[in-house]
């Protein structure tokens, strides 16, 4: 059943938040640009699919008169769909209670949100940086497809996340459906109409190979034959930081929970029979690269599944896809202790002397001086003392007798392209962020890069440092041109933002839908947390309106 829509519409959309009982969201939705809501008050049962057609379709029912661009789909109770949510254009969901759908498809500027649970065959989540989905409760899918940082999902044990943060299309090409794929990538619009018509969106049964991986470590020799039927060369698991790991990168994964009886090289025996690739190595498009299986079992530190890779046929100078070394790795793991907060220093210094154990036993060259770098890189963590690599700030370690791994130190910091030495991860932004001293009247100053090309994307200037919630900020796009200037203000866009688009590749993506072709740039205005007006301009610096339309002289 579904309850009788109603259109809600005003000149000032903090009315129209205020007549749909939206004051508490309305600073978070209508910047997106939302012009009207239509309600469902009750719980609402959709025999088709809720698409951009059935929203057009109600609205008229609802008597919606003028623009129906991108309303916001509000339904107070509990969201049943037969067939699939589609929110990839023209309209946002907001359901204040659970949703239970075929599929949930998101993304494509929209905006989606779920206050309880979410039960779906697949859910996913496109277009990175350029949506939000966030499900309060747990979802419940066979697959949760993702590209994207800004998905809030918890997903169910029996769940399979699939996530690339950046570049979904070419990550997934290994293991994506045929039909999803154009000229070896993923294509957004084929894989939608696949999933659609009853498809699954990988080619291979990925909760099979996640069931037998998880009973590794109680039961692996009989895993494997699980693997082995299910054709487990074939297969690459992408998972956030994991991707591009193999079953052969979990035999390292899971050794230190193994019975001491396991036969280590019976299982990479089995594996590399079945057709797995003791020297397998990729570097996805916007992820990191992958090591061959014998690195990750040494930076594991598992010893006896390192040297059955090694009597496999793996070499320990094989270097990973980028050309990165088994040292310039460990060293890399290293630099992180420096670079990363909260690190558990007896936990860091134990899993490096298990893993410079290893490279020991293997017959690695230079272990002596490798040993003395990685008690060095620890000596001054514990002293809190700046990253020894910076040789003209930190000298006690006598680093300069170590020229030659300075060097290998330099090309992978070169990888990240301007992130400067002193930058920080943090993995709730996703970003390299660099804090410093403010200028110009500003108390503090911070820089963002991101992590898949090393390039500046935002430097936020904070001119109080008692009110670090309140600060001014340039985005930039990644060939360096300026996406946006704003002012945010407790969790809030506050007087004047303004966006602009660039014609060149970029990761950064407008909240303007629909915006005019020839524009120039996006000049909005917010009150209290609301968008109440925006204004586009061409590259004349003339006012012109949605269709780039110059406006008519008084």
């Amino acid at each position: 059943m579904i309850p009788s829509p109603r259109w809600i519409s005003a000149d000032d959309p903090r009315v129209t938040a205020a007549q749909a009982g939206l004051s508490s969201f309305a600073a978070e939705l209508f910047e997106f640009g939302v012009e009207a809501v239509l309600l469902f008050d009750g719980d609402t049962h959709v025999h088709g699919s809720l698409d951009p057609a059935w929203v057009e379709l109600q609205a008229a029912t609802a008597g919606a008169e003028g623009s129906l661009d991108f309303p916001l789909v509000l339904v107070r109770g509990d969201l049943r769909v037969d067939g699939d949510v589609v929110v990839i254009e023209d309209f946002f969901l907001l359901v204040t209670g659970d949703l239970e759908c075929r599929n949930l498809i998101a993304g494509m500027h929209c905006w989606t949100s779920i206050t309880g649970d979410a039960r779906a065959r697949h859910l996913v989540q496109l277009i990175y940086n350029d949506t939000q989905t966030a499900i309060d409760g747990t979802t419940y899918a066979k697959l949760l497809l993702i590209e994207d940082h800004a998905t809030n999902a918890t997903p169910s044990p029996d769940t399979v996340v699939l996530d690339a943060a950046h570049d979904l299309r070419s990550a997934f090409a290994r293991v994506a459906h045929p039909a999803a794929l154009i000229d070896g990538a993923l294509d957004i619009n084929a894989l939608v109409e696949h999933v659609r018509s009853g498809g699954d969106p990988l080619r291979v049964d990925v909760q099979a190979i996640y069931a037998a991986l998880r009973e590794l470590a109680a039961s692996p020799v009989e895993a494997v034959e699980r693997l082995v039927a299910l054709d487990a060369a074939d297969f690459v698991q992408y998972r956030g930081a994991q991707q591009g790991l193999t079953p052969l990168h979990w035999l390292g994964a899971f050794a230190g929970s193994w019975p001491e009886a396991l036969d280590a090289g019976e299982l990479v025996r089995r594996l590399v029979e079945a057709g797995a690739d003791v020297e397998f190595t990729v570097r996805p498009s916007g992820g990191p690269t992958r090591a061959p299986p014998l690195h990750h079992a040494a930076l594991c530190g598992a010893l006896a599944v390192a040297r059955a890779l090694q009597q496999a046929g793996a070499a320990l100078d094989r270097p990973a896809a980028d050309g990165e070394t088994i040292d310039a790795q460990l060293l890399a793991s290293v630099v992180r202790v420096h670079h990363t907060d909260d690190v558990d220093l007896d936990a860091a210094e134990a899993i490096h002397t298990r893993c410079l154990d290893v490279l020991e036993a293997l017959g690695y060259r230079n272990i002596v001086e490798l040993r003395r770098v990685v008690a060095g890189h620890l000596a001054a963590a514990r002293a809190g003392l700046p990253d020894p690599t910076d040789t003209l700030r930190y000298r006690p370690l006598e680093w300069n007798e170590h020229a030659w791994w300075s060097e290998r130190l330099h090309a992978w910091r070169v990888q990240k392209g301007d992130i400067p030495l002193e930058a920080r991860f943090r993995p709730e932004e996703n970003e390299w962020v660099v804090e410093d001293e403010g200028a110009d009247g500003y108390a503090l100053c911070r820089r963002y890069y991101r992590p898949s090309n090393g390039t500046l994307c935002c430097v936020a200037q904070v001119p109080d440092a008692r009110r670090p919630q309140r600060f001014d900020l340039i985005r930039y796009h990644d060939n360096g041109e300026v996406s946006m200037t704003a002012t945010w203000h407790e969790g809030h866009w506050h007087g004047e933002k303004v966006d602009y688009p660039c014609r060149a590749p970029t990761s950064e993506h407008f909240v303007i839908f629909r915006p005019p072709p020839n524009m120039a740039k996006a000049v909005s205005r917010y009150e209290e947390g609301a968008l109440v007006a925006c204004t586009f301009y061409d590259h004349d610096g003339e006012v012109i309106d949605k269709a780039g339309r110059r406006a008519r002289p008084s």
